[in-house]
C-alpha cells in the first residue's frame, strides 16, 4: 500500500517528466493569429507556396457546400479519356489530393473529405494511359490539367496541375503496389514518390496536407506517408458531421502494480512500415 507522501512524490515526478517532453518539443505550436491565417498555411520560404488570398473565384477550405460547375469550376474541358474511371487519391491518413488555385502551375494540396467539402470535384482525376508504357496521367475532372511534378526554389520539391502534354513523359505515373493492398504513386519523370506529410501537419495548417516529391521506398524504409489509395470519385461529405475538438486530457497516476515493465530493447512500432 502507498503513503499519500509516496503517491504525491511520484505525481510531482511525472508532472516534471511532462514538462521537459513538452517543453523541450522541436515543433513549433500552430496558434493562428486570425481565421484567415488559419485556413492559409504558414509560407515559411520552403515548400509549396498557397495561393493568393485575393485570387478570383479562388474556394476556401471548409465543410461546404460544394461550389456547382454554374459558379466557373466547370468551364474548362476534358481531353477526351473514353471509359477511362475517375478517381480520387487518398492517403492512409484520409487526405485526398486536390487543386485549390485552378490557375494552371499551381501547387497541389491534401484535405481530408470534412475539410474540403467546398473543392467539390477539384479532388476528382480521370486517369487515363500515360505516353510511358504501363504508367498513367492524372486528369482534373474540373479543370482537365494533369498532374506534374513541381520544382520549388526552397525547401522541398512538391506537385502541381498544368496543361496535360501528350508529346512527353512529364505527367506520367507509375502505381507500385504495396503489400498491404495500397500503391506508391511513383513520378517517371522525377523518379521520385507522392508523400502526404501529415505526421506534422499542424505545423503549418490544422488542415492542409502538403503533397511533395519523397524517395520512393526499399524494403524496410518507413513509408506510412507514401501510401496512397486509388479510389472511387469523392462526392461531398454530409455537412452536419463535424469534427470533434481534440484537447490533452490529463495525466492519470499509474499504481506499481498497474506500470508496464518493458525492456530496454522493447519498443511499440507506429511507423506503419510496408516494403514494396
Amino acid at each position: 500500500m502507498l503513503t499519500t507522501g509516496v503517491v504525491m512524490e511520484k505525481l510531482h515526478v511525472c508532472f516534471i517528466f511532462i514538462f521537459l517532453l513538452t517543453g523541450c518539443s522541436s515543433s513549433p505550436t500552430y496558434s493562428p493569429a486570425s481565421e484567415s491565417d488559419k485556413t492559409f498555411p504558414v509560407y515559411t520560404g520552403k515548400g509549396p507556396v498557397p495561393p493568393d488570398r485575393e485570387e478570383p473565384g479562388l474556394v476556401i477550405p471548409g465543410p461546404g457546400p460544394a461550389m456547382s460547375s454554374s459558379e466557373g469550376l466547370g468551364s474548362a474541358p476534358l481531353p477526351s479519356s473514353g471509359s477511362m474511371p475517375t478517381v480520387t487519391l487518398m492517403s492512409v491518413s484520409g487526405a485526398v489530393v486536390s487543386a485549390w488555385s485552378r490557375r494552371p502551375n499551381s501547387w497541389l494540396w491534401g484535405y481530408i473529405p470534412g475539410d474540403s467539402n467546398t473543392f467539390g470535384n477539384l479532388r476528382n482525376w480521370k486517369i487515363q494511359p500515360g505516353k510511358t508504357p504501363g504508367s498513367v496521367r492524372f486528369v482534373n475532372e474540373v479543370l482537365g490539367t494533369c498532374i506534374t511534378p513541381g520544382f520549388s526554389l526552397k525547401g522541398d520539391h512538391g506537385f502541381i496541375h498544368r496543361f496535360c502534354s501528350y508529346r512527353s513523359n512529364d505527367q506520367d505515373f507509375r502505381l507500385l503496389p504495396a503489400l498491404n493492398g495500397n500503391v506508391f504513386i511513383q513520378s517517371v519523370l522525377v523518379k521520385k514518390c507522392m508523400r502526404a506529410r501529415f505526421l506534422d501537419r499542424t505545423t503549418r495548417s490544422p488542415y492542409a496536407f502538403d503533397v511533395l516529391q519523397a524517395d520512393c521506398p526499399s524494403p524496410g524504409v518507413k513509408t506510412l506517408e507514401m501510401l496512397w489509395s486509388v479510389s472511387e470519385p469523392l462526392k461531398p461529405a454530409l455537412a452536419s458531421i463535424s469534427k470533434p475538438v481534440l484537447r490533452p486530457a490529463a495525466a492519470l497516476p499509474i499504481e506499481d502494480d498497474d506500470a508496464p515493465e518493458l525492456s530496454a530493447g522493447d519498443s511499440v512500432n507506429l511507423s506503419g512500415n510496408q516494403g514494396i
